[in-house]
């Protein structure tokens, strides 16, 4: 296969992510419309573009340290391609949630979640950032399940907001 086919499918997936991403934000404009007082939140979703842009990386090491140590020159088209797909990630994977506290109310990816939209959340606190694992009870963005790392001064007050969105389980 020629090079010029790998950066006509990355070309195709930048049109893709910025076309959903243009759609998120007009989502996220309206929530923002909707709600005067809101909290935002810095995130990187883990998913399947993250795992994708850290296997670029690690091959493209390996074919550059095995073809220094051959005594050929780098492949210059691994570490473009790399750089390319590691710009899409960035493009699809961080955004900023934005949530009310008053209404209980989190726009994540141009979706409104609201109450009972969450089947579970787990949160592991560090010094520096949060992650979250969500299981949604509808599909967003064709995923049900989200791990997300949240950065910011709001990150315990989107906590609780998430905590309260969860389905109530009723104990008999």
């Amino acid at each position: 296969m020629d090079i010029k086919w790998s950066y006509y499918l990355v070309v195709i997936i930048y049109v893709l992510v910025l076309g959903l991403r243009l759609t998120n934000m007009m989502s996220t404009r309206r929530f923002k419309n909707q709600y005067k007082e809101y909290k935002t939140v810095f995130s990187i979703k883990k998913d399947f573009f993250t795992t994708v842009s850290t296997a670029c990386i690690v091959t493209t090491i390996a074919i550059n340290v095995a073809a220094l140590i051959g005594g050929r020159p780098i492949n210059k088209d691994s570490i473009i391609i790399t750089l390319l797909v590691i710009g899409f990630t960035i493009i699809n994977s961080c955004y900023t949630i934005i949530f009310t506290e008053a209404t209980t109310s989190v726009c994540w990816l141009g979706y409104e979640l609201k109450q009972g939209d969450l089947e579970d959340v787990k949160i592991k606190e560090g010094h520096l950032k949060t992650t979250v694992n969500m299981t949604l009870t509808r599909e967003i963005d064709s995923y049900n399940y989200a791990k997300l790392v949240v950065f910011g001064k709001n990150k315990k007050a989107l906590e609780t907001v998430l905590e309260d969105l969860k389905v109530k389980k009723v104990t008999e």
